[in-house]
């Protein structure tokens, strides 16, 4: 509102001066003072000085409105970091791959001046190589339960144990290499192909062999083939220059593109050791765990992984999920129950709690909050 008015201001201020120098040139020749031709000169530069105005006007409009994008920056940058963090390399490393997994031990969380907590009291564990599903209802805290495995935020009660170790003891660089995100809001890169994808792991970036296995495995290796320059062609329009206008893709091209993104921080998994083996580690075979997953993530986040794909894109992912979450601990949230099906054991967040959890079968049978909505979803495809 304030840009309006100053936009206006600047506006009435210009009409006002053209207003003034018109009657100025035209009393003037009314009175004798100069002659025609001086009239139509005069005219003829007021209309050019007029355009000069409006011009500037538009000029110190957008000024002013970078100005408050600006201000808003300024603002995030004197914003000081409240998380405790150990400096780096003082913390405690991530094994991998983990022993144990990651455990939320009576977690509760409550956001700065907020009346209620968002969380609370919420317990439950995601094992290496099992995939847990969150579901529930928009405000449930599904959100906020990311924002803490991520480490955004750190539990106003209770504890995150990676490996049994509170998660404040790990190097926070580390740990957040060690965890891959996949969100619904994904972000669309003005860049090329290759650098979309590589930026899920940037230690391989330059890596043509890595980005071309990580869109093998997403299924977006036929999407880059089409484009006109396979993986150096520049995605979004935002940055055209001459004989390089970029390519806009859909919204399900997009989610291709960030699973893909996704695959570079969890590379393929080595065979899975059998009991009585011994793994990288070591240690780790008896339990027949898989091998070969120092290099990525060890927690996988996938926040409505194919919300945008279609029926088909979307089996296509589900083909390769098992490779993709196979030996991590996975966290999959969504609202589709094709989806969520998938996953080994499920939890119903309702108001920050944990109301229900078990597999779809057994909480279909229990016809509790879950079984209903997965009764409501199931009608809108009938």
């Amino acid at each position: 509102m304030r840009h309006w008015w100053q936009t206006m201001g600047m506006a009435t201020l210009s009409a006002g001066a053209y207003a003034v120098g018109y009657g100025a040139i035209v009393v003037a020749a009314v009175g004798g003072q100069i002659t025609l031709g001086d009239f139509a000169f005069l005219y003829a530069a007021l209309n050019q000085m007029q355009g000069g105005i409006g011009a500037l006007v538009s000029l110190i409009s957008g000024l002013f409105e970078d100005n408050l994008y600006f201000g808003t920056l300024f603002e995030l940058q004197a914003v000081e970091d409240t998380l405790p963090v150990a400096p780096t390399g003082a913390g405690r490393r991530v094994a991998a791959p983990l022993r144990s997994g990651i455990e939320l031990r009576n977690v509760s969380f409550t956001y700065d001046r907020a009346a209620k907590p968002v969380l609370e009291d919420v317990s439950f564990t995601v094992a290496p190589g099992q995939v847990v599903a969150l579901v529930g209802e928009n405000g449930a805290g599904k959100s906020t339960l990311v924002k803490l495995l991520t480490r955004l935020y750190d539990p106003t009660g209770g504890q995150v144990l990676v490996d049994g170790s509170d998660l404040r003891e790990y190097d926070l660089e580390d740990w957040r290499r060690r965890v891959g995100v996949v969100f619904q809001d994904f972000k669309r890169y003005t860049m090329p192909v290759r650098e979309n994808i590589g930026l899920g792991n940037l230690t391989q970036i330059e890596d043509t062999d890595a980005v071309r296995a990580a869109a093998l495995r997403a299924g977006a290796d036929s999407l880059v083939e089409r484009l006109p320059d396979g993986y150096e062609t520049m995605l979004g329009r935002r940055f055209r220059s001459i004989g390089n206008d970029g390519v806009d893709l859909s919204g399900g091209e997009w989610q291709r593109i960030a699973l893909a993104r996704a695959f570079m921080r969890a590379p393929e998994a080595g065979p899975e050791v059998g009991p009585g083996a011994t793994g990288t580690n070591g240690a780790n075979g008896a339990n027949g765990r898989h091998d070969g997953l120092d290099g990525g993530a060890q927690l996988l986040i996938l926040d409505e992984p194919t919300s945008a794909l279609d029926a088909r894109a979307e089996h296509e992912v589900y083909l390769r999920f098992k490779e993709l979450t196979r030996g991590r601990a996975t966290l999959l949230i969504s609202h589709r129950f094709s989806t969520v099906r998938m996953a080994d054991h499920i939890l119903v967040l309702d108001g920050g709690r944990i109301v229900e959890q078990g597999s779809h079968e057994a909480l279909v049978e229990l016809d509790g909050m879950y079984a209903r909505l997965y009764a409501m979803q199931a009608e809108r495809y009938a």
